[in-house]
């Protein structure tokens, strides 16, 4: 084996490149979009699909040359797509729908108005098309990527911890983001999606579930996504009010306590699953020593 083979074996290592080849397509990403003149929308779509495509040339590096590992190892598998696809969905219209519920019997949410039924459609149809751009490309990145090989070295606590962090933190560059929303992202999302890719060791439950969240919480319901004002363009225009810590304030619901705990019990509940399966990885070193203690044995 080849000193740069050798090199290129190791997770971190695969991580580093992986993520710089990644960052340089988003360059380019924010390049093309900043020389078009087109509007906001079409500007946002065109974007997340170049970053899509970035994802997927990543997967493709992956396989190929830097990992050579089969696409279901990396967290496509096509077994259970579409179930575990609208599974997700369904999982993050739950989700999102019990936050919104338990605020407006709390009487923090309240409806102004509804937008006609042509509009309506089309904002639905809007909204679907980018949010699932939106979830592929960050679902991509952060456990397709981060945690899958984050994982693979350091194990599946430690994964768990790194990059729902990071998940959070990268959203203090968000519109009115705070340290508390983005710790509350870190400790829902992060977590939720993490556990989702662990119990399926694919990509698609987690993508359904983030999909649903953000295209339920922004384009239906109306209400600001991780500090980013859908405009009035819902098909719900509400009222929000109460406390900023349990509705979100400016930031939107996912950084209030309502959308925390929803999130957290359903994590709580793929924690239990996957570890009743025995399906936690162990940090490189201690599987390494268990294979030496194993072979010493014989």
């Amino acid at each position: 084996m080849s000193f740069f083979r050798r090199l290129f074996s190791f997770s971190l290592i695969q991580l580093v490149i992986e993520l710089i080849f990644l960052a340089i397509i988003g360059v380019l990403a924010s390049f093309i979009v900043s020389m078009l003149n087109t509007s906001q929308l079409i500007g946002q779509t065109i974007g997340e699909s170049i970053l899509v495509v970035g994802v997927a040339a990543t997967f493709l590096l992956a396989r190929f040359w830097v990992e050579r590992r089969p696409f279901a190892e990396l967290g496509l598998s096509g077994r259970h797509l579409v179930r575990n696809l609208l599974l997700g969905f369904v999982l993050g219209l739950l989700l999102q729908g019990t936050t919104i519920g338990i605020l407006a019997l709390a009487g923090w949410y309240r409806i102004t108005s509804i937008a006609p039924a042509p509009v309506a459609v089309t904002l639905i149809l809007q909204g679907l098309g980018i949010h699932l751009l939106v979830a592929l490309f960050e679902e991509g990145v952060f456990r397709g990527i981060l945690f899958r090989l984050l994982e693979r070295s350091l194990g599946s606590w430690i994964a768990i911890i790194l990059s729902a962090l990071f998940f959070g933190l990268g959203h203090l560059l968000n519109p009115g983001a705070t340290l508390f929303g983005a710790l509350a992202i870190a400790l829902e999302a992060g977590i939720l999606l993490g556990v989702a890719y662990m119990l399926t060791r694919s990509l698609w439950l987690a993508i359904g579930i983030h999909w649903a969240w953000n295209f339920f919480e922004g384009p239906f319901f109306g209400a600001t996504i991780s500090g980013v004002d859908p405009s009035g363009k819902t098909v719900i225009t509400p009222t929000i009010s109460g406390p900023a810590l349990w509705t979100g304030g400016n930031f939107g619901p996912e950084a209030g306590v309502v959308a925390l705990l929803a999130c957290l019990v359903a994590s709580a509940i793929f924690l239990i699953l996957i570890v009743k399966r025995k399906q936690v990885i162990v940090p490189s070193w201690l599987r390494s020593r268990s294979s030496r203690a194993a072979a010493a044995n014989r």
